[in-house]
Parts: C-alpha cells; structure tokens; sequence
C-alpha cells in the first residue's frame, strides 16, 4: 500500500504541475497577443479625433511649429520665448474652446494632454535653442555688423 500512495501522490502532483503549466502558458500567450496588438494593431483605423477637436488640434498643432520656426531666428531667451508666444496666436488664444470641443469625446482629453506636451516641449527647446545658439549668432554678427 505504501507504494500505492506513493504513485497517487505522484500522480496529484504531476497533475497541479500540469495545470499550472497551462495556466502559466495561457498567461503569456495572452500577454503576447496584447503586446502584438498594441504594436502592430488590429486593424487600419480613422483617427481618434473627429470634428472641431480633430480640426482645432490641427490648427494648434500647426501654430506650434509655425512657432518653433520663428523663435529659432531669436537673439537670446527672453526674445526666443517672445517670438514664440506672438507666433502661436491666434490659433491659441482659442485653446479652451479647442479643449472644450475635445472634452465631449470619448478620447479628446487624451488627444488635448498630447498636445499640452507637445506645447511644452516646443516651450522648453526653443529656450534652450536660443541659449545654444546666442554665443555663435554673436560671434557671425560681430564680423558683418
């Protein structure tokens, strides 16, 4: 009888061993599946935003680089962030009604964040751009000015 007890407890053991096997391999092929999706996705689809916020972040988003441009050509900081500031109007003096707009969809407050990072990006390297480039602009100008 001993022996008995010995091959069912083998058995009960092989066949928790089994199971979590199964359920470890179901786990990973799951996540790899959502992993697959997320990066390849499942399908070609329209964007996100629709209507006045998918128009308003266009014309915003399109102010910002308009914005870029014109500070690169800036003598220091405070006229990089100058330039800056003017050269985004008028798009984003109707920034609330854009967000607004945004806010009544289902994936418009995601969609006004992006855009929010994307204007502090833009924010943050034209003062760096300006204070890398000041020393230089000085110097070519000390030799046609």
């Amino acid at each position: 009888m001993h022996v008995a007890e010995k091959a069912k407890s083998r058995r009960t053991t092989r066949a928790v061993y089994a199971v979590y096997i199964a359920l470890t391999a179901a786990f990973v092929i799951s996540n790899i599946w959502q992993v697959g999706l997320t990066l390849f996705g499942d399908a070609p689809h329209e964007a996100v935003a629709q209507g006045p916020c998918r128009a308003g972040i266009e014309e915003l988003s399109g102010a910002l680089d308009r914005a870029a441009k014109a500070a690169v050509e800036a003598r220091d900081d405070a006229d990089a962030e100058r330039r800056y500031s003017e050269a985004r109007r008028p798009e984003w003096d109707r920034y609330e009604e854009v967000r607004r707009a945004c806010a009544a969809q289902p994936r418009g407050v995601d969609a006004m964040a992006a855009l929010t990072r994307l204007e502090r990006a833009h924010r943050s390297a034209v003062g760096r751009s300006a204070a890398a480039l000041a020393p230089v602009r000085r110097e070519v100008d000390s030799f046609i000015r």
